[in-house]
């Protein structure tokens, strides 16, 4: 009983841990995103609107702790007094024994040692079920960035070189939408020619794609759909270092 209470309260613990991590980090976003466009919201008398995202964000994690205590009183409670339990009833069955001389005190005393002992170690371990929830959780997120390939190598020399770079830049119906935020199209068919000496202004509102432009320019990010061309050659096909160099 005392390992099936420890173990169910490290599953328990493990996945509430995941939800409330995912709740916080999104609640997280929202607290930076507003802070940092203070003046944006403010302007547009939008503080309302991001402190009622923001509460409706930690709803989820506060309904999950209550329902966590519920549970975590429950299973703790199991694994903890289990080792009392087992006591009482090791107590009484010796006694039982030594008295029908079915068992050497000695016995008694060496079965009550790996009990009690035993008991203690399951106990210990079911009380580090949080530290390990984190811990598992840290590792995942670890191991995901480690395992993360980047769709552009900062470091490769391959490609091809334009030996009289004039400068000419075109897009070409570009559309690009981060991999962060699948969810807002950030260029959408985009065209445009610059002949190089031109002098060009990006004017628009915050968020509508103009340090976007300077990335797929400096190619920290690929075109989803569509051509970045330098001298009429596509940006993919250069070498990377020697681009960036020019």
């Amino acid at each position: 009983f005392m390992i099936a209470g420890g173990f169910l309260q490290n599953r328990l613990m493990t996945g509430f841990a995941s939800k409330d991590k995912k709740a916080m980090e999104d609640a997280g976003k929202v607290t930076v995103e507003s802070i940092q466009n203070i003046r944006t919201v403010v302007q547009l008398t939008k503080e309302d609107y991001f402190y009622e995202q923001y509460c409706s964000l930690l709803e989820i994690p506060y309904r999950s702790s209550i329902k966590r205590a519920n549970l975590f009183g429950l299973f703790f409670s199991l694994s903890n007094s289990v080792m009392y339990f087992t006591l009482a009833a090791l107590f009484r069955l010796g006694a039982y024994l030594v008295q029908h001389d079915k068992l050497t005190f000695e016995a008694l005393l060496l079965c009550f040692n790996c009990i009690v002992f035993g008991a203690q170690s399951v106990g210990q371990t079911a009380s580090m079920a949080p530290d390990y929830s984190k811990a598992v959780q840290a590792a995942e997120k670890i191991l995901e960035l480690l395992g993360r390939k980047p769709s552009i190598d900062n470091g490769s020399s391959d490609g091809d070189e334009i030996p009289n770079l004039s400068g000419d830049l075109e897009f070409v119906n570009v559309h690009f939408i981060y991999p962060n935020r699948p969810e807002s199209i950030i260029l959408k068919d985009f065209t445009l020619k610059i002949r190089a000496g031109q002098q060009v202004a990006l004017v628009g509102a915050s968020g509508c794609g103009k340090s976007t432009t300077i990335q797929l320019l400096e190619r920290f990010y690929d075109a989803n759909i569509g051509q970045l061309l330098v001298d009429s050659k596509d940006i993919r096909s250069l070498n990377l270092q020697w681009y960036r160099s020019q």
